[in-house]
């Protein structure tokens, strides 16, 4: 008997490792994996077992027990997991987790039995009997993991006793099949318990018997043939929601991501309401329970006959969640830059005011006779007034570049008469350092170019103050030329110095933002650090590039290119490199206009008493006005030949006046020019201003040879003496 029973032990061994063999020659989908796990686990319960019918001693026959419920341990779980897998069922992590968990628990307790009673309470070997064998007395822990495997098969029954229930095919038949081979372990178990075959335990081989019953039954009825194994695997993998139903709308399957997004799916008297709103409203988003659900619904056809339709569905919730998120961003970013165009607006008007009553007055009394230690402490005050402008419009400027307000303006220029400008406007700086400054223009540069003059001029002048700034003695050198490109030039300059220099380590942040360079050694240098930033921003907006070339000590290069569009291509010929000469301090007239009626209209009196000083200078005896009613009094009794108009000012702002004027009856007060005269520098405030009713801009401070360009356009049949035009 007991050969007999060694015998029928070791066949089941071999067919579990058959078994074995024959799931490994393909590479195996999830399903057909399970059952090559369980087989192998079935393997090793096995053979444990067939090692304790032939172990002779109670040590031996531990040994043999610990192999045998190594295998048994994880060969239900595995089993459970491949049926819930052939009845489409979806097995959370955290319950495989818990499997895991549990058998480690159990197992813990086998390989350690020899040290505790809770596994066996005590256990020794029958050598006499009719099958020699190993007798333990059960204890808890034996009786849980023996009860646990038993709840875990007839569950697996009642699951696909289920499954047959609801599809009724040759699939759910086999999967039912499949399930049956169970029926062999569960009825082992109370024999086992009970001890009735005499030291014989039935469950290692039931087992071995039913892994055959499963093989051969999943085999049979192909259920987990590979390409629908693959095409099941494919479908449970998708990340949408997946639904089928036929013409008369009744589901036929749907996946587990669809199931989660519509749980009324899975309940029979409310399916049908779930499927027709999919359907009515294809091709559109609907909200589900705070989702955002995409519905897309496509026909499927057997041999072109309509069968019924898929019905995809698309979690757009994060989606919407970022595009909301983006708009609003879209919205912030659109009220701070507001919120940065009137800070600069009003930081404009607010700084600027002050500085065009410094200016103002300095020039004004520069114009008058003063004596020699007068005349220089009020060229001290515009001096210095001037250094603080320039910082006050790069701050301005890089803020206006900062926030996408800076806009190039091309327009038609002459190159010689820009390079004048510039040695005009530096020149006098340069000689007081008693610096030499040479100009090398190139006689092949075309007369006239197309482009943004006075962001050009704004690099060369930011290059050159930078370079008067840091050089003490020697010369700065501004050389400009072209690379002829037919209808187009690459326009070059350079200029350059014999300065300080920069030392290597300091080249690499040279164009960053507030940085300058060797701070200890230039703390007594004017400037805020952003002249070269706004250089390198300007120049790539024309779409050009900036370098820098420079030795500490020596001196340094900067160099920048810009594509210009040629408009007269006839070359400017030779440069006249003579030094520009010292001009007198005090700025003579252009003209004289006493006869020229001028209202001038500003809130703040010392801006009216500069305004009125500057063009007394030029003969102009001008009226005033405090507010827009004062102006609009005024010009109901009087004639005026232009009206300066101040922008800011309470209760009633110069566009608003202006545009009363307009609105008054007569011709005159459709065409008096109106001149905006404010300290709002923001790019795009000149055409602003033109669109509201005004014919020109003069900006504070006020510029006096701008302030006379404007008499002469608006008023020049009322001048009557002039030196020079």
């Amino acid at each position: 008997m007991h050969g007999f029973l060694l015998g029928l032990q070791l066949v089941g061994v071999c067919v579990s490792l058959a078994i074995i063999i024959s799931l490994s020659l393909e590479k195996p989908s999830r399903p057909q994996l399970l059952l090559l796990l369980a087989s192998a686990s079935s393997f090793v319960n096995g053979i444990g077992y067939f090692f304790e019918l032939s172990s002779t001693t109670a040590q031996a026959a531990i040994v043999a027990i610990k192999i045998e419920y190594l295998g048994l341990m994880f060969l239900i779980p595995l089993l459970f997991m491949f049926m819930a897998r052939c009845c489409r069922y979806e097995i959370k992590r955290r319950v495989k987790i818990m499997f895991l968990i549990f058998a480690i628990f159990i197992y813990s307790f086998v390989a350690t039995l020899e040290w505790h009673p809770y596994f066996y309470a005590e256990y020794y070997f029958d050598a006499q009997g009719v099958i020699p064998h190993f007798v333990s007395s059960k204890n808890i822990v034996y009786y849980i993991f023996i009860f646990y495997n038993w709840v875990l098969m007839m569950f697996q029954i009642g699951m696909a006793a289920k499954y047959y229930k609801k599809h009724r095919d040759k699939e759910s038949l086999g999967v039912l099949l499949t399930a049956c081979g169970y029926i062999l372990p569960i009825a082992a178990v109370p024999l086992s318990v009970s001890g009735v075959l005499k030291g014989y335990d039935p469950i290692p081989l039931s087992q071995q018997i039913a892994s055959v019953w499963i093989f051969f039954t999943v085999t049979g009825y192909r259920i987990f043939d590979s390409a629908q194994m693959a095409k099941d695997d494919i479908i449970d993998s998708i990340m949408e929601g997946f639904i089928v139903v036929d013409l008369n709308k009744k589901l036929l399957f749907m996946n587990e991501i669809a199931g989660r997004m519509f749980p009324k799916l899975k309940d029979s008297t409310t399916q049908n309401e779930i499927i027709d709103r999919l359907i009515l409203h294809n091709k559109e988003t609907i909200t589900e329970d705070k989702q955002k659900i995409s519905i897309n619904v496509s026909p499927f056809y057997d041999h072109r006959l309509l069968k019924g339709y898929t019905v995809w569905l698309f979690d757009k919730t994060d989606e919407f969640a970022y595009t909301e998120r983006l708009i609003e961003l879209k919205e912030q970013a659109e009220q701070a830059n507001k919120a940065k165009s009137i800070f600069l607006a009003n930081m404009s008007h607010e700084i600027r005011t002050p500085m065009n009553a410094i200016l103002g007055m300095s020039e004004i009394m520069l114009r008058e006779e003063l004596a020699d230690t007068a005349r220089e402490n009020a060229v001290n005050i515009r001096n210095a007034g001037q250094s603080l402008l320039n910082i006050i419009n790069d701050i301005l400027d890089f803020s206006k570049i900062e926030t996408g307000k800076m806009e190039l303006v091309k327009v038609n220029y002459k190159v010689p008469d820009m390079i004048h400008s510039i040695e005009s406007l530096l020149g006098v700086r340069i000689k007081e350092k008693k610096l030499e400054f040479v100009i090398e223009a190139e006689e092949d540069i075309p007369v006239e170019l197309y482009g943004d003059e006075m962001r050009i001029r704004q690099i060369l002048i930011n290059l050159l103050n930078n370079a008067v700034k840091f050089t003490e003695k020697g010369y700065v050198k501004l050389r400009i030329w072209c690379e002829n490109l037919g209808s187009q030039v690459i326009l070059c300059a350079s200029v350059e110095d014999t300065g300080t220099g920069i030392k290597a380590e300091n080249v690499s942040g040279l164009f960053n933002s507030y940085e300058r360079a060797d701070l200890a050694k230039n703390r007594t240098v004017e400037g805020t650090g952003l002249g070269l930033a706004i250089c390198k921003r300007l120049v790539e907006a024309m779409g050009g590039a900036i370098s820098v070339k420079s030795r500490y000590g020596i001196g340094s290069t900067f160099t920048f290119h810009i594509v210009q569009k040629v408009i007269d291509p006839e070359p400017i010929g030779p440069w006249d490199k003579t030094r520009v000469q010292k001009k007198n301090e005090r700025v003579r007239a252009q003209f004289f206009a006493p006869e020229a009626q001028i209202l001038v209209v500003d809130d703040t009196k010392i801006n009216l008493k500069v305004v009125c000083g500057l063009l007394k200078t030029i003969g102009i005896s001008a009226e005033t006005a405090e507010s827009g009613r004062e102006c609009l009094e005024k010009i109901k009794d009087k004639r005026y030949d232009m009206i300066f108009m101040d922008h800011m000012m309470p209760e009633m702002d110069g566009i608003e006046t202006t545009k009363r004027i307009r609105e008054m009856k007569g011709e005159y007060y459709e065409e008096v020019p109106v001149i905006a005269l404010t300290a709002n520098a923001v790019n795009g405030a000149k055409e602003m201003f033109l669109g509201a009713g005004f014919q020109d801009f003069v900006s504070k401070p006020i510029d006096m040879d701008e302030l006379c360009d404007c008499i002469k356009k608006y008023a020049k049949n009322k001048i009557i003496l002039q030196e020079k035009d």
